[in-house]
């Protein structure tokens, strides 16, 4: 806003989530898959007296309800099947989510896996400052001495 002609700072990525019953990860602990054969990081956690799986992430444009799709939905059902002793089928889910994330941008990033999920604060020349990045849900943590 301070800067008509100013490139844009962020780059939107969607994350998707599935959530099956707790039978799946029948223990308080989470798991990390800290990296999987296509270098994404993946976890399972239990929620809500329930199980929940994430996170994809791949580029989007900004939409106000975005929706899983079913290839990321069946690429967490494969990659949890490969840690889980019971095996989740897609009937198997109660839901499946999808988030926004608006990251910021670098222009050697090529993809939004390398992204920076941190946030970034700019002065432009006619004195706005702009905070922008990190996730929709840790705003407050921007603006605070806290982490």
């Amino acid at each position: 806003m301070g800067d008509a002609n100013a490139e844009p700072l962020i780059v939107t990525s969607v994350g998707t989530h599935i959530v099956p019953e707790h039978r799946f990860l029948p223990t308080p602990n989470g798991l990390i898959i800290p990296k999987t054969s296509d270098i994404r990081v993946l976890f399972a956690l239990p929620w809500q007296g329930r199980c929940l799986v994430g996170t994809t992430d791949l580029p989007a444009g900004t939409t106000e309800h975005p929706r899983p799709s079913e290839n990321e939905i069946g690429y967490l059902i494969e990659h949890a099947n490969r840690y889980f002793d019971m095996k989740i089928a897609r009937s198997d889910l109660l839901a499946a989510f999808a988030r926004l994330r608006p990251l910021v941008r670098k222009e050697d990033a090529t993809s939004t896996a390398r992204l920076l999920r941190e946030f970034a604060t700019e002065l432009s020349e006619s004195g706005l400052l702009t905070t922008t990045g990190r996730k929709w849900t840790s705003f407050r943590a921007m603006f605070t001495d806290e982490p």
